[in-house]
């Protein structure tokens, strides 16, 4: 019986829209009719060789080609008893009564026309048969008189399983293109959710620096022109971004120079006061990180770690690749942690955007540690996969991942 697969004569077109892609299955699944019914073709052809009294004929040149003959026939309508099964099996605009009429019909005229090629073949071509005739109107006559009597009921057996193979097949068929339909919603879902979520971090972080720029509007004028040069710049970059190609992740040298424009208004505000130090090996510059994923980390750890200080601090931004990872970190040298272990503040909009994005981005595969300094201070670890091609969403393991809360992390944040 021919496997069931992928149709030959309908493939279903939203799947790709690479040529090479779209009749490479086609050509699969006429291959496997071909060999399933050739390997039964083979199997009786040697049936009536080696046993030639229980096959019920002789083993004579013309019988044996006369079964390959029949197999052959078999073969080529298989494919359009596929498509039956396929238009009928979901064909919505056609009610039951309808479609049970429709495959009666293809049924019928369909074991008929094989009953009658195969009788031509067997008595006008190769002399076989028990009405030997000699013309293929005579046996074609021969052929609509018996199908009054049902002598097609053997090859209606045959159609009948084939069809039952098509419905498998069909059935089949369309549980991919379900599995395939929710995997792109839900990479559709996921990509909405991380577009989401930079969008949130950028009025978040432009209120910040509106509120910065707006306190010294009348003691530093020039300072306020430069701050609302280097915002231009951001707003120029964010803005940018969001109206392109939307990509979730940049270059790590592209991340550090949107955050060099952020750190020029800091220092405009803070002045000597802030103090930061960058440590970026060369060799990961062109790994991609999860775009603005390092300006909220920095804000925190400036809010924290260097505006509760009168003699000001220092911010210090570390990048490495180990084991495959990319190792990022920001370390500030303020307060540092509560008496119990635990930030004085609460986890605010920077962190849990962080915290999401990277879990959207990377799935299990990442991590975000959160602990004290080795002398003072707060540290932020990241480590994600080392990676210069953009990196698929990975999507929560589970549906209700997507709506469980995240486990707490211990964390400061800007508000």
């Amino acid at each position: 019986m021919p496997p069931s697969g992928r149709n030959p004569l309908l493939a279903p077109s939203t799947l790709s829209s690479d040529p090479a892609s779209s009749w490479r299955p086609k050509a699969i699944e006429l291959l496997a009719i071909l060999t399933v019914w050739a390997l039964f073709a083979a199997l009786s052809a040697g049936r009536i060789i080696l046993d030639p009294d229980r096959a019920g004929t002789s083993a004579t040149t013309n019988e044996i080609l006369f079964t390959v003959a029949m197999f052959a026939s078999w073969a080529i309508v298989t494919p359009g008893i596929f498509w039956i099964a396929d238009y009928l099996g979901t064909g919505g605009h056609l009610q039951p009564w309808q479609r049970i009429l429709l495959h009666a019909v293809a049924a019928v005229s369909v074991s008929i026309a094989v009953d009658i090629v195969t009788d031509v073949i067997r008595n006008v071509y190769l002399q076989v048969g028990p009405d030997t005739v000699a013309s293929v109107w005579a046996s074609v006559r021969v052929s609509i008189q018996e199908a009054w009597a049902l002598g097609f009921i053997y090859e209606l057996i045959i159609y009948a399983m084939i069809l039952a193979v098509g419905f498998a097949r069909a059935y089949y068929r369309r549980l991919q293109e379900r599995r395939v339909q929710a995997t792109e919603l839900r990479a559709q879902l996921t990509e909405a959710r991380l577009q989401a979520l930079r969008m949130q971090i950028n009025p978040h972080f432009l209120f910040n620096t509106l509120n910065a720029v707006s306190g010294l509007v009348e003691r530093d004028p020039k300072g306020v022109r430069t701050m609302v040069a280097r915002l231009s710049a951001l707003l120029r970059h964010t803005l940018t971004k969001d109206g392109q190609d939307g990509r979730q992740e940049v270059p790590l040298d592209e991340e550090l120079t949107v955050l060099n424009d952020y750190l020029e208004i800091m220092h405009v505000r803070f002045g000597d006061r802030l103090h930061v130090r960058q440590d970026i090996d060369d060799s990961v510059r062109d790994a991609l990180v999860p775009d603005l994923i390092l300006q909220p980390l920095v804000e925190n750890a400036i809010k924290h770690g260097v505006a509760p200080q009168e003699r000001g601090g220092r911010v210090t931004i570390q990048a490495q690749r180990t084991d495959g990872y990319l190792q990022l970190s920001v370390a500030d040298d303020g307060p540092g942690m509560a008496g119990d272990g635990l930030p004085d503040t609460g986890e605010g909009i920077g962190l849990r955007n962080v915290k999401e994005r990277l879990r959207r981005l990377y799935g299990t595969d990442h991590r975000m540690q959160i602990r004290p300094g080795d002398q003072a201070g707060v540290v932020v670890d990241l480590r994600i996969p080392f990676h210069t091609r953009p990196h698929p969403p990975t999507r929560a393991s589970s549906p209700a991942a997507d709506s469980a809360p995240d486990p707490p992390v211990p964390a400061t944040d800007v508000e």
